[in-house]
């Protein structure tokens, strides 16, 4: 079984190989520009260039996203295309992050992760039928990240699990576990904001009809695809 590591970073790329034996031998490779990496790779690049890609025997088996940033602001959206990408192509994805940590400088303060990335990674598994999985790199008593290697206790069972199970993901109990703990702190942020079981008010749904009606269909004069007309509704951000 011939099993690769794309990565943006080599530094990262090193990281995720470490995560499991079963990865110790994978052949590492940088990302290159859009139009100079394999098919099975470039498929993954219509919106952005992930963090890690691991491939075996040419085909896509897991996107990772891993970030130290605090769970706020443009932090948790911003990689938000990549993930999509990937699902859309069916493959599944593990994003590596703090789901509460201290921001420092002239606004110092705990941050807390936005619950919406936990009903939009739920979504995005009805929809497309692959795990979509918020792994949490832990904090101390004083929020500070752990960086001593044990915040890699979770995802490396959960690489090793999937490497194990040839990734049938009906084998991996640690995908039961991250979800239990995704689940977890999406109550615990609802919680303290309740706000964030709806949409931003930035957000508008609405009937796909009512929606050109509004614009005066201006889509018109170019012609509005059948694609975008078979939607119900529409949202606008």
């Amino acid at each position: 079984m011939g099993i690769e590591i794309y990565c943006d970073d080599l530094q990262e790329g090193t990281w995720f190989s470490n995560l499991s034996p079963h990865l110790a031998h994978a052949h590492l490779l940088t990302i290159r520009g859009r139009g100079s990496n394999p098919v099975f790779v470039e498929k993954l690049l219509r919106y952005d260039r992930p963090d890690i890609v691991l491939v075996v025997d040419e085909n896509p088996k897991l996107v990772v996203e891993k970030t130290s940033e605090v769970p706020t602001g443009h932090n948790i959206g911003q990689r938000f295309g990549r993930m999509v990408n990937a699902v859309e192509e069916g493959v599944a994805v593990a994003y590596f992050l703090p789901f509460k940590a201290m921001k420092h400088g002239q606004y110092a303060g705990v941050c807390y992760v936005n619950a919406r990335l936990f009903s939009a990674f739920a979504k995005m598994e009805e929809i497309h039928a692959i795990p979509v999985l918020a792994i949490e790199w832990p904090c101390d008593h004083r929020f500070e990240l752990v960086r001593d290697g044990t915040e890699d206790r979770l995802i490396q069972t959960l690489i090793e699990q999937l490497c194990q199970a040839d990734f049938d993901y009906r084998r991996v109990p640690a995908i039961s576990t991250v979800r239990d703990r995704m689940t977890e702190e999406y109550a615990k942020r609802v919680r303290q904001t309740p706000s964030y079981q709806t949409p931003p008010p930035t957000v508008t749904i609405a009937r796909t009809p009512d929606f050109l009606n509004s614009i005066g269909n201006k889509m018109e004069a170019q012609g509005t695809p059948e694609s975008f007309l078979a939607r119900p509704e529409t949202l606008t951000y």
